[in-house]
């Protein structure tokens, strides 16, 4: 790992220039220290099982400062997840037909781990939601 100040504005900015089939909302920004590769692998894989898994058409990101962290809060309007959360992100373990292997999901989490960082998947009513959260830089 490369860990250094970055940009969430910038590095959403970038992902939605990549994922054009879907509208990504985006407001606010903060200093995160981690891994420019990692923090888009996480974020994008987050996005293309919203698009691909739950057909969503829009995804929510929006900032929750704690402290010396910062949660990324994604959200999208997309189908949910009908199945186990304490399974998700477990490699091989296919919730349906149609679900892919869990290895995207399990390694955005090993990744966030290795970044002092953490993945959770929110319980939501309306599509799909989770919570990526990493060390803010606080300068001062």
């Amino acid at each position: 790992m490369h860990l250094e100040e970055l940009s969430l504005s910038q590095i959403i900015s970038n992902i939605k220039r990549q994922w054009r089939e879907i509208q990504i909302e985006f407001t606010g920004d903060e200093l995160v220290r981690a891994d420019i590769r990692a923090v888009e692998g996480v974020l994008k894989n987050l996005i293309q099982n919203s698009y691909v898994h739950g057909k969503a058409t829009q995804v929510l990101i929006g900032l929750e400062k704690q402290g010396p962290k910062i949660s990324i809060l994604i959200q999208d309007n997309g189908q949910g997840f009908k199945g186990e959360y304490k399974k998700l992100g477990q490699p091989f373990m296919r919730h349906s037909s149609t679900s892919g292997s869990g290895i995207g999901l399990y390694l955005s989490r090993r990744l966030l781990e290795k970044m002092n960082g953490k993945l959770e998947f929110l319980h939501n009513d309306k599509g799909f939601a989770a919570k990526v959260t990493l060390d803010r830089v606080v300068h001062g």
